[in-house]
């Protein structure tokens, strides 16, 4: 008995030929589970299924018959596959056009794209997914939305399959030969050698990679099955196999699948091509495949010139000015990939001392204008539009202050990527030598019930006299106003009559001989006479203004400039047989997600394939260039849901996983020369939004659309940076790298990228306290909140500077301001996402930020000083010493060095709030030491900060004076001497001490002076005081608690009764 195999192309058809004589004969036939067409001794016999089939052919010839009958068992042994390409991933519909081409070398047969990505978002690709390669893992058992392609294997008929078995033969490379070595970033996958793989189950099943016959799920090449091992009955039917690709096809149709059972067979070809990302080396050269890396390109700005120079007075001498030379020139990656005005950048902005820098007496922000070409050159990946920019500029009067100041050129390019260059200078001054001053008053005449006519002489050694003569008049009780004379008052007892009186204090404001509100006392002269006379000694902190004051600035840093950020360029490339790339016409990315507002947004685009050195890679259409593309931080949110949270729960990476999925969460761009492409995800990541992309082939007359679902991961090298740091700090409390971290002190953290930087430096307090309420979690769902926080503040950043458009681009990105936004939204995020213990510490930092919203040029210093309250056991003048200490560093004292004023501030009101005893408290002496002290004397007096003694001496001096009736002057002296140094003390600026810009109007002399009337005597008036005790110390009470300072009356009351003042009842 023959065997037959029904073939592709059913049904069968057999010719038989029947031979018999005598001749002159007719022939029938017959059969038997088939059907039969004969002509004469010609049949044609036609098999439609297997099974036994008889044929009988009858001979007669004069009235005698003869017969003869074949047998055959005919058999199927069939492998179906889609080879027409009309049912994607679909079943083979079996039609004659599909048998037609299923093995026809040189046809492409079932195309099929090679599983080489990540369809679920787990950073593990495809070939290595879904089978549990790792047992310690649980993200790699179930590979969702990856698909096989269909096979359908059928047999029927008296198949022997106990002699021969099922056997596929196959270039295949075993799922359980995967190698995945551990790097920093993850496990790194290489699949074993082979290119396809036979699976009994779906990619997105869960599936064993062992081998069929040991009770998984693969199938081997060469290896003999029995039906029941491939779910077939022994009698025949049909199973559904899945075919994966792990490499793709060198030629059309070169991926070959036959079966075999004995020496019966049947195969199908297939043809593998995808898509993989390949790098791009800084010199253009293209690399090998791998995982694109977050990027973050920035402009470079080179400086040829930077420098502050003809420093001098204003005009009116109340400021100090400046002129600001600049000259370099601009590139920026990002631009050389643009054309147009995309790939322009035109403006430089200018801050100084993190404000945006302007013209004196002015509002309108100042900016230089570059001059800059655009290249073309084809032939360049990199550089296709390359930009090249310049700028030369000289800004004349822009205000500067005392001490450090820091000038920062900023350059925007259009994604809004910021680079920066800046320089500090250091002003310092001399003041002009003390001036003695003479002054006489007459009064010509007049009296207390009319306007008095007065004549008022200056006079001093360093000028001119000067001469006033006008009518005085009464402006309130005991205050009259001496005419021509800028701030010039006659201060008096409302029941005395100036012309009258032997002793009175005026107060006079003359910017030629620099008197600001300076009190001088005059006395009667003679008795018989209304003429007055006084002194006075004119020092630096009587000076209302610049006038006579030299300057010199010199800079204290080099240039400090930002290196571009991280510039990780990549391509698509299209792999898959060169012989098919004439029929791959176009190829579609298309993706969707919900924006911050819950709305979707539809991002779409076309590309074409080039050959570019004998690569096949995406260009634009119309293009001849393949198109660079980049993973940037997304400019806009988008929503990540909580369903099916990775747990990535395995080796020494658990936090930095974590961080990363964290940071994620808040969203990547894909981006190439035209736009955003795709929201991507970061690698060990499992949500974000998956990218569909269309291929079109037109191969003959036919259209074949193949589509593809997968998701497009990056590796975060400075995200893992990040958060090494962030962990390092917060599991070790390491004080030193929190100061580096608050100050942004680079040569200690290491993070290239300057928005990261900044998110360390602006998010450290919010990072502390989050760590402080995850008690108890797992390092990855530490890692994960802690980076969310931290994409976030990324985020909010890049949104303050880089999507603003001019208007805002300017404005200093303030951290009050950007933790408020963050702060707001995490509170807003679901429980799952940030955990209500998270939340509960976030209206306590809000506070803190709120705080220094109002002082903000203190927010560094500030999360200095809270952080050596927190963590030293150190107090009052021993912490600013220790924050002066730990800010020493030229990248850290720039920092904090304009702070200066509001940090003394806070501290001096630290140290008399938290005072339990009045050793607590500095004495004016230990102040003293502190100021002159070689290590800190340069940074305090460049400050202009001054000591304080808390009880004026002038008013001490009476004081004791009241105490001790008895004494003379000289004893008072002499006690006053002996003990004011011991008396609690304060550091000041010299503003809020004296009085010398507009915020020290408010200043503690001029409160006791003008508020309470509490004016310096003249300098010889040997006690001729007329304040009461009473006066004075409800003065100084009352006086503290106007300036805002009533906790340093306790103390100053305590040590005045300790001194032998009656303080009881005050």
């Amino acid at each position: 008995m023959d065997v037959v195999q029904l073939p592709h192309n059913e049904p069968l058809e057999i010719e038989l030929t029947a031979g018999a004589g005598p001749s002159g004969g007719t022939f029938s036939w017959s059969a038997s589970g088939a059907a039969v067409q004969w002509n004469g001794p010609v049949a044609t016999v036609t098999i439609t299924q297997p099974g036994s089939v008889s044929v009988t052919v009858t001979y007669t010839v004069n009235g005698n018959m003869c017969s003869d009958t074949c047998n055959f068992e005919v058999v199927r042994v069939e492998l179906q596959i889609d080879s027409d390409n009309n049912n994607g991933y679909g079943l083979p519909d079996g039609s004659a056009a599909e048998k037609e081409v299923a093995d026809v070398a040189g046809h492409p047969g079932k195309l099929i794209l090679v599983n080489n990505g990540d369809h679920d978002g787990d950073g593990i690709p495809g070939y290595a997914d879904g089978f549990n390669l790792i047992p310690e893992l649980e993200s790699d058992e179930q590979s969702e939305g990856t698909r096989f392609v269909p096979m359908r294997l059928r047999t029927g008929g008296n198949v022997d399959f106990e002699e021969h078995g099922i056997q596929f033969v196959y270039d295949a490379s075993p799922p359980g030969e995967v190698i995945a070595a551990e790097s920093p970033d993850g496990y790194q996958y290489t699949p074993a050698p082979g290119s396809l793989r036979i699976w009994m189950k779906d990619g997105d099943q869960l599936r064993d990679m062992r081998d069929v016959v040991d009770g998984g799920d693969f199938i081997s090449t060469g290896q003999q099955y029995a039906p029941e091992d491939l779910g077939l009955p022994a009698e025949g039917g049909e199973v559904i196999l899945w075919v994966e690709a792990i490499r793709p096809s060198v030629t059309m149709g070169d991926h070959r699948i036959s079966v075999h059972v004995g020496v019966l067979s049947d195969a199908v070809r297939l043809t593998a091509h995808g898509m993989q990302t390949v790098n791009v080396g800084s010199n253009g050269v293209i690399g090998g495949p791998g995982i694109p890396n977050l990027s973050h390109p920035t402009p470079v700005i080179t400086t040829t010139e930077f420098e502050l120079i003809n420093v001098r007075a204003s005009s009116d001498n109340i400021s100090v000015l400046a002129d600001v030379v600049v000259s370099g020139t601009i590139a920026d990656k990002f631009s050389d990939l643009r054309p147009g005005p995309a790939g322009v950048i035109d403006t430089l902005y200018v801050m100084l001392n993190d404000e945006p820098m302007a013209l004196h007496g002015g509002s309108d922000p100042v900016s230089i204008s570059v001059v800059y070409t655009k290249g073309h050159d084809p032939e360049s990946l990199l550089r296709p539009y390359e930009y090249s920019g310049a700028f030369s500029a000289v800004i004349e009067g822009v205000e500067i202050q005392p001490g450090w100041n820091t000038v920062r050129l900023i350059a925007e390019n259009s994604r809004g990527l910021r680079g920066f260059s800046e320089r500090a200078f250091e002003l310092t001054f001399d003041p002009p030598p003390d001036q003695e001053i003479d002054i006489t008053v007459e009064f010509l005449k007049g009296s207390k019930s009319e306007a008095f006519l007065v004549d008022l002489f200056v006079a001093s050694h360093q000028g001119p006299p000067q001469h006033f003569q006008g009518k005085c008049t009464q402006v309130s009780p005991g205050v009259y106003e001496i005419p021509g004379v800028l701030g010039g008052f006659i201060y008096i007892s409302d029941t005395e009559d100036p012309a009258s009186a032997d002793l009175f204090p005026l107060s006079i404001t003359l910017p030629d001989y620099s008197l600001s509100s300076a009190t001088i006392w005059v006395e009667r002269v003679d008795p018989a006479e209304p003429i007055f006379e006084g002194d006075g000694l004119i020092e630096e902190h009587h000076r209302p203004d610049w006038t006579g004051y030299v300057f010199d600035i010199e800079p204290v840093t080099n240039v400090d400039a930002s290196l571009g950020g991280v510039f990780e360029a990549f391509l698509m490339e299209w792999i898959g047989p060169q012989d098919m790339l004439e029929f791959l016409q176009e190829i579609e990315f298309h993706s969707q997600f919900d924006n911050a507002l819950g709305e979707p947004v539809a991002l779409q685009r076309v590309y074409e394939v080039v050959e570019w050195d004998g690569r096949a890679l995406l260009s634009l259409q119309k293009s001849e260039r393949p198109e660079i593309m980049l993973a940037l931080p997304s400019a806009t949110v988008d929503v990540v849901s909580d369903e099916g949270l990775a747990e990535w729960l395995f080796g020494v990476w658990l936090f930095t996983n974590g961080f990363k999925q964290g940071f994620v969460d808040t969203g990547i761009d894909l981006v190439d020369t035209v736009g955003a492409v795709a929201k991507l995800g970061g690698h060990i990541v499992w949500n974000y939004n998956p990218v569909a992309r269309k291929y079109r082939f037109y191969i003959g007359e036919s259209v074949i659309l193949e589509e593809d679902l997968d998701r497009i991961s990056v590796t975060l090298d400075v995200i893992q940076t990040v958060a090494t740091i962030v962990k390092e700090f917060l599991a070790q409390q390491q004080q030193d790298l929190f100061y580096a971290i608050v100050s942004g002190d680079v040569h200690v953290l290491n993070v290239r990228d300057k928005f990261h930087r900044m998110a360390m430096e602006f998010g450290v307090e919010l990072l502390e306290a989050a760590w402080d309420a995850l008690a108890g979690m797992n390092e990855y769902q530490k890692g994960r909140i802690l980076g969310r926080i931290t994409g976030e503040i990324v985020l909010e950043i890049g949104l303050a500077v880089g999507t603003g458009g001019a208007a805002t681009a300017v404005n200093a990105v303030r951290k009050s301001h950007v933790l408020a936004r963050v702060i707001t939204k995490l509170a807003n995020l679901p429980d799952s996402i940030i955990p209500a213990s998270v939340k509960a510490r976030l209206p306590g930092l809000q506070q803190y930020y709120q705080v220094i919203d109002n002082a903000e040029e203190g927010a560094r210093a500030a999360a200095i000083l809270r952080r050596i309250e927190q963590t030293e056991d150190l107090t009052g003048i021993d912490r600013f010493k220790r924050f002066l200490d730990y800010t020493s560093a030229p990248n850290r004292r720039r920092a904090v060095e304009m702070s200066m004023r509001p940090v003394m501030n806070k501290v001096m009101r630290e140290v008399y709030t938290d005072a339990t005893s009045l050793t607590d408290i500095p004495t004016v002496q230990q102040l003293r030491s502190l100021k002159n002290s070689a290590q800190y004397r340069p940074r305090l007096v460049n400050q202009d900060l001054e000591i304080h003694h808390t009880v004026p001496e002038y008013l001490l001096r009476r004081l004791v004076q009241i105490e001790n009736p008895d004494w003379s002057w000289g004893q008072v002296l002499n006690h006053v001497e002996s003990i004011a140094d011991t008396m609690p003390g304060m550091i000041l600026h010299r503003a809020d001490h004296v009085g010398i810009d507009a915020q020290g109007l408010a200043s503690l002399h001029n409160v006791l002076q003008k508020g309470k009337g509490l004016y310096t005597p003249r300098p010889h008036s040997i006690g001729q005081l007329p304040f009461t005790k009473q006066q004075i110390l409800e003065g100084l009470r009352d006086g503290y608690d106007d300036w805002g300072r009533s906790e340093v009356w306790p103390w100053m009351k305590q040590w005045l009764q300790q001194s032998g003042i009656d303080t009881v009842g005050y």
